[in-house]
């Protein structure tokens, strides 16, 4: 038997005895037939109805000798004790003879309490709906006592705290319309559990509080509903996600949040119109705090999360959303702090606070119009802000277009600084901008790498890099020498040919004599690059060391421009033909192991020698952003197999590869291929493994 309390209390003073305190006199109490532990505190609540909700023969004077109750010199005694109840004071209650007293709890229609014995009751103002053991069942009683063809809210408010067995007949209830549902008490699960609340189909629904702990599969599920507003939501360890919302939810309001250890994403919308969310906070959710999939007009004011898990971010849109204004992101540790990608348009965050994330601090995937205008990006093991292309569709309407990136601080301030691009713009984007952001990395001149750490990476010539603070698209040292011209040149500073290119310039040493130079650039025919050019103006007669940041402040004028053709160029994709297979985390190859033509040879990653046993060839075809495809040994004929979890030479199969960041994810039994420990060593074996989203099972295919 479950042991509820109530989440009301009424005070009555006793002295050492027992007895009232009146001021004037001690009398002794008799023996009262109302418990305050069962009902006296829900009385408190709702008292104003109390003198006429009596049955039996329980009568109430107000009188009890006297009028009013002496408070002595306690002030705040007055008001507890002497609530109105129906004209009786509550000091006068033990006069009361009655069997049962009906507890409506403020204006509540119906309220659902638990006694001292475990047993739970459903009040109206004037007789018991139900009573029983199991709570959900007395709550749903409650619900469906409500009259039918109303048009505005009821009030059920259920008191206690309300305990739920796996053994229970009844696990969660259905809320119907027109419904305000207060839940004071926490929803305790043992065991798992289906859903607590379940909305289908239903509109104008108020939940002001809830609060859930154990294994529930949801808290809260709504589908096809509208008007539904939520205040304060407190859920810890469901088995799937704390809130879903979906099916062609409209309007819909959700004050605060707090979800953790949650088996899957902490609240999640699919199919939803018209939501305002004001904070949702999030430790150590499966996956998202919080994720919104084909979600329109919709406003977030504060999304914060810790640790959020598998290959997810604190904070996701995904699949379409449109129209969303988000006030501040703050994510601490897990894989990412913000995605916003496939397909999602229009969107707006005012800051972001990311910091200690595995992968990138913000990832961008497919998106148009996204603006986000300010915050730090901190101490990530991959970009700041990193860009791919995945192609749902396979469509040139999915290219990133439109970012702006503004007024960001991204940086690593680590003893050993891993972060390597500040902006890592790749895949097919068209029209994007990144100003007036700081890059600097304080190590950048040791532990990270010093090609790319603190550099911002562009995949198109309309790609605007102005002003930015500490690194550009390119960004070096230049050793001027005296008498020669040109005075130095850097190659390959940009490959894009129709790019506006600017650099700029600073000694980074002292001169011993007058100096001036001037740098423009120049591109290159022979290596279909630009170069940056150094010339003297004035020579010193002896070497200047010139630091420079290259910028790419925008496209001289606006012309058309090939959507397919940047589709094309920017999204990878296979095609029946031989192959060099190169895992993104190394660098390296895949190869059978000494070149054998033996089945049951190693699969592993080598450096990469041109030999007929690291070249494969591939059959099979594109269907949007994934394909199923064989791999063939070009030395043996022979394909990838599997002895247990290792990959070895054999017949070969058919695997599905789908797009995935910079390369393929490669879909086998038992997981994804992938390369042992993520080793970076020649040798390493590859084999399946669960997929985790990391480089060392992503795979690119570069056509020979």
């Amino acid at each position: 038997m479950w042991v509820c309390r109530n989440n009301a209390t009424a005070h009555i003073m006793t002295d050492e005895t027992g007895d009232h305190q009146t001021g004037e006199s001690t009398r002794s109490a008799a023996p009262s037939p109302i418990s305050m532990g069962r009902r006296g505190a829900l009385t408190v609540l709702g008292a104003a109805g109390l003198g006429a909700a009596f049955s039996g023969s329980g009568s109430a004077t107000g009188q009890g000798g006297r009028s009013t109750p002496n408070t002595g010199n306690q002030p705040w005694y007055e008001w507890e004790a002497d609530v109105d109840a129906g004209e009786n004071g509550l000091y006068n209650l033990e006069s009361l003879e009655a069997d049962h007293t009906y507890t409506p709890s403020g204006d509540a229609d119906v309220t659902v309490w638990c006694d001292g014995e475990g047993t739970y009751h459903a009040d109206t103002a004037t007789e018991t709906i139900s009573s029983g053991e199991e709570p959900m069942a007395i709550l749903q009683d409650a619900l469906d006592s409500l009259e039918d063809d109303r048009t505005t809210k009821a009030t059920v408010r259920a008191t206690s705290d309300l305990g739920v067995s796996e053994d229970h007949d009844v696990h969660g209830v259905d809320v119907p319309s027109h419904t305000r549902l207060d839940i004071a008490g926490t929803v305790t699960i043992d065991g798992e559990t289906g859903d607590v609340l379940s909305m289908v189909g239903v509109e104008n629904v108020h939940v002001p509080r809830l609060t859930v702990d154990g294994e529930a599969s949801r808290a809260v599920f709504a589908d096809d509903s509208s008007n539904l507003a939520f205040g304060r939501l407190w859920i810890d360890g469901v088995t799937s996600q704390g809130v879903r919302l979906e099916g062609g939810c409209t309007d819909v309001q959700l004050d605060t949040a707090y979800v953790t250890n949650t088996g899957h994403h902490g609240i999640e919308t699919y199919d939803v119109e018209r939501i305002q969310i004001g904070q949702v906070l999030g430790v150590d959710p499966g996956s998202c705090v919080l994720l919104l999939n084909e979600t329109f007009d919709a406003s977030v004011g504060q999304v914060v999360g810790e640790n959020p898990q598998f290959d997810y971010a604190t904070f996701r849109l995904a699949n379409g959303c449109q129209n969303v204004s988000v006030g501040r992101v703050v994510s601490r540790g897990g894989v990412r702090g913000l995605s916003i990608i496939t397909g999602t348009r229009d969107v707006t965050v005012g800051e972001v606070n990311v910091q200690g994330a595995s992968k990138a601090g913000i990832l961008l995937v497919d998106v148009r119009n996204i603006k986000v205008l300010g915050g730090v990006i901190k101490n990530t093991d991959g970009p700041g802000v990193n860009f791919w292309s995945l192609g749902l569709m396979g469509e040139s309407s999915e290219i990133n277009e439109g970012v702006t990136l503004a007024n960001l601080r991204i940086t690593d301030d680590r003893d050993e600084p891993e972060q390597p691009w500040a902006i890592n713009e790749r895949g097919a984007c068209l029209y994007n901008q990144f100003i007036n952001n700081d890059v600097r990395v304080p190590g950048s001149d040791g532990g990270s790498d010093d090609d790319e750490a603190g550099r911002i990476h562009v995949a198109s010539e309309t790609t605007v890099v102005h002003g930015n603070v500490g690194g550009g698209i390119d960004r070096g040292t230049a050793t001027l020498e005296p008498d020669a011209s040109p005075a130095a040149r850097v190659e390959g500073i940009s490959e894009h040919y129709q790019s506006t290119l600017e650099a700029r310039t600073a000694p980074s040493d002292g001169a011993g004599a007058s100096a001036a130079w001037e740098s423009y650039p120049e591109w290159n025919a022979e290596s279909e690059a630009w170069d940056l050019v150094f010339e003297w103006r004035t020579d010193p007669g002896t070497s200047l060391e010139v630091d420079y940041v290259v910028d790419q402040p925008g496209t001289t004028v606006e012309r058309d421009v090939d959507r397919d053709a940047i589709w094309e160029d920017g999204v990878q994709s296979i095609e029946p033909g031989t192959y060099r297979v190169v895992a993104e985390h190394s660098g390296k190859v895949l190869e059978v192991a000494d070149g054998s033509t033996s089945s049951g040879a190693q699969i592993q990653q080598g450096e990469w020698n041109d030999q007929p046993h690291q070249r494969w060839t591939v059959e099979g075809e594109m269907d949007g952003r994934q394909g199923n495809f064989t791999l063939t040994a070009e030395h043996s004929g022979m394909g990838i197999a599997f002895s247990g979890a290792d990959a070895v030479q054999g017949t070969p199969e058919e695997y599905r590869m789908e797009r995935y960041e910079n390369g393929f994810q490669i879909d086998v039994p038992d997981g994804r291929l992938e390369v042992a420990d993520a080793s970076d060593e020649s040798g390493a074996t590859v084999r399946a493994g669960e997929w985790e989203g990391g480089a060392h099972q992503i795979w690119t295919f570069e056509r020979l």
